[in-house]
């Protein structure tokens, strides 16, 4: 995660339990020494008949689909869910995917609290592409609920993603649910901070755009967005998308392969600001990937527009060689003066060459 202060805490299992056995067709028994609530289970054991059908449509694109099961007698019980959702792989579906996809079912989608989220394009990897979608969410618009005997507060927070394609199917998903305690001393210095998770993936060429869900579970409310994937074409030349980086943090721990914001015992934390404050310290970072049959140098021009007006414009030749996965990191101070910026990059291999550009604007404070 990328605020400090975010402690993953235990969330409310007797709740997510209650929910969990009514939802699916169950009761749930409170307190296991009662002998009617066991005699209950033990008549329906004796008495229970199961009834499954196979569900006309095969689309998986994340819809619900209510069940309803009428009798025709009257001196029977009817225990069923109170539907499914029609995703992939439904049987690994957690409270808190069923949490984000509620929101998804809901016209018009919700937009209670504004919160960022971008999907970034790094490279094409055995016909599929590398994507990392992040997300970056103000602790401020959580809700803190409040355990004055405890003298602390509670947030619980769930972030969602899912991938489709043209047809609505859903391609990949993930969540990740943060529950979250806050002694009250820190609860100030906690609501400046914004809650930062991204997470990479391999997608296939059919995918198509990405639905974000972030859910404020204490405070029941929930927001969407959706969005476009970027499209890029991959050479035997090839370039990430420009990232606007915080700052970069050292790694603890071993580094994990498949993620694209961590190299040589550094971690990129990413900014997903369009504006931002005067004087704040900004970094651009991108990774190149040189052609690996081709034996001439790879070079690199960067410029820096700030209104239009070139400001900077530097070439570097003596690049390092590229890592074990054939990357090469491009970290850039960029400036944060006031004033709307575009920063380019362009690699050049031989004949080959690609560019790629970030835009961002800096405030006066």
């Amino acid at each position: 995660m990328g605020t400090v202060r975010w402690a993953a805490a235990g969330s409310n299992w007797h709740q997510s339990a209650v929910d969990l056995t009514t939802s699916t067709g169950g009761f749930f028994l409170d307190n296991a020494n009662n002998t009617d609530l066991l005699q209950t289970v033990m008549d329906d054991v004796d008495t229970r008949y199961e009834v499954s059908y196979r569900r006309t449509s095969e689309l998986l694109d994340g819809r619900f689909h209510k069940i309803e099961v009428k009798l025709a007698r009257t001196d029977l019980r009817v225990d069923t869910r109170e539907g499914y959702f029609a995703v992939p792989d439904e049987a690994s579906l957690t409270e808190a995917d069923m949490a984000a996809l509620r929101a998804l079912n809901m016209k018009p989608l919700p937009q209670a609290f504004d919160f960022e989220a971008k999907a970034f394009w790094f490279r094409e990897q055995r016909k599929e592409s590398q994507y990392s979608i992040v997300f970056d969410v103000p602790v401020s618009h959580l809700t803190a609920k409040a355990e004055p005997e405890l003298k602390r507060h509670a947030f619980h927070a769930i972030l969602f993603a899912d991938v489709k394609n043209a047809n609505g199917e859903i391609i990949s998903r993930f969540s990740k649910d943060v529950p979250s305690e806050v002694s009250d001393e820190y609860l100030p210095q906690v609501q400046t901070d914004r809650l930062t998770f991204e997470r990479s993936m391999l997608l296939p060429a059919e995918a198509r755009y990405v639905e974000t869900v972030v859910v404020d579970s204490e405070g029941k409310r929930s927001s969407v967005k959706v969005f476009p994937l970027p499209t890029r074409e991959a050479g035997s030349l090839s370039m990430s998308d420009i990232v606007l980086a915080k700052r970069i943090d050292t790694l603890e721990g071993a580094a994990d392969a498949t993620d694209p914001f961590q190299f040589n015992g550094k971690r990129v934390v990413p900014s997903l600001a369009q504006t931002v404050t005067a004087n704040q310290k900004l970094l651009a970072f991108a990774f190149v990937y040189p052609n690996p049959k081709s034996a001439e140098k790879l070079g690199l021009t960067i410029r820096c527009l700030r209104d239009a007006k070139l400001m900077a414009d530097r070439t570097a030749s003596n690049l390092p060689q590229p890592d074990a996965s054939g990357r090469v990191p491009v970290l850039i101070d960029v400036t944060a003066i006031p004033g709307a910026y575009t920063v380019m990059i362009k690699a050049m291999q031989g004949s080959d060459s690609i560019e790629r550009a970030l835009t961002y604007s800096v405030l006066a404070k």
